[in-house]
């Protein structure tokens, strides 16, 4: 990995951080829809990327949201839980083209429907994980659900709109 690819990710990483902090967090449509444009750090490390990075990492970046919202842990930990389940997020959805090494998962490395099912039900774990452990409670269980659906489509659909905007296909070199 060299410096600048690194770089990168660390700008992504900080830039994600203040946008969901200084932005985001401010959005609350209905009294429920906020929308999790951090979540797409994790879903857009590469592949070859290891599992116990990509857990810190997610860690890291829920934890910092996590401080600036006043919610303690609950943004650290349904990031850690989809950061850790990634790789079975990434092989559950199918796609019908090898992998090569320079391919990032992202909107224009892998195509519209294989990354819209990945990044929706990433979305979808990681808002169900925030809104169980704010409610901590099953007691209205199809209103957590309707909740994390809606949350999921909005933020997946902000997702798909950052990646059109902000991002190119990778290089092979």
């Amino acid at each position: 990995m060299n410096k600048n690819f690194v770089w990168k990710y660390v700008w992504q990483f900080l830039l994600l951080l203040a946008a969901q902090v200084l932005l985001m967090n401010r959005i609350c449509l209905w009294g429920y829809l906020t929308p999790m444009l951090y979540v797409m750090f994790i879903l857009t490390l590469p592949f070859q990327t290891p599992r116990w990075l990509v857990v810190l990492l997610g860690f890291a970046i829920g934890f910092g949201v996590d401080c600036f919202s006043g919610i303690m842990g609950v943004h650290a930990a349904a990031t850690t839980l989809i950061a850790f389940m990634r790789p079975m997020i990434i092989n559950l959805i199918p796609y019908n083209a090898t992998l090569e090494e320079h391919q990032l998962p992202t909107l224009w490395d892998m195509h519209f429907g294989w990354f819209a099912g990945y990044t929706l039900l990433a979305a979808f774990i990681h808002q169900f994980m925030i809104f169980f452990l704010d409610n901590f409670s099953l007691a209205n269980f199809f209103h957590l659900i309707l909740i994390s659906v809606i949350n999921s489509i909005f933020t997946t659909a902000l997702i798909l709109i950052v990646q059109c905007l902000f991002y190119n296909s990778s290089k092979r070199y």
